[in-house]
């Protein structure tokens, strides 16, 4: 079967949307799901005695605590929202944000995030930036007078 440059042209153009909103879709199910496993650590830690989480934890679920409290975190900040749908005033870019995102928003306050995300849209390009753009070393300047 010989395929055609229409037919060529009709997949390159095609397949990258349809890979970018099967990337989008796993990105918020991820938020969705991780709030959810927050909302359940959140309820079985209430109940662990005190002393036996981080126990619980290893033994129950395979999380370390570090996981355990971002996930728990997760749900404190954006469960309320993400179960309002779109009855919250806030929950029109609660929904569109990724696991990542979401995460990096929680080092914001939470009165600064929807500013901070409407002059810094939280894109690919802008992650990366974010989490990987170091900032820059101090330059010491040796003292001539110290030798």
């Amino acid at each position: 079967m010989v395929i055609g440059i229409t037919e060529i042209t009709e997949i390159t153009e095609r397949t990258p949307q349809i890979i970018n909103s099967i990337k989008d879709y796993t990105g918020r199910m991820l938020l969705y799901s991780s709030v959810e496993i927050g909302r359940r650590m959140t309820e079985a830690k209430s109940m662990v005695e005190h002393g036996e989480w981080g126990k619980w934890l290893e033994n129950s679920v395979s999380y370390s605590q570090s996981t355990a409290n971002k996930l728990m975190r997760l749900h404190e900040e954006y469960g309320a929202k993400l179960s309002a749908g779109q009855d919250s005033s806030n929950s029109e870019s609660i929904p569109n944000l990724s696991y990542t995102q979401a995460i990096i928003l929680l080092g914001i306050p939470e009165e600064e995030r929807e500013s901070f995300n409407e002059n810094f849209p939280l894109d690919n390009s802008t992650i990366f930036f974010t989490i990987a753009r170091p900032e820059p070393l101090p330059s010491f300047e040796r003292d001539s007078s110290a030798l």
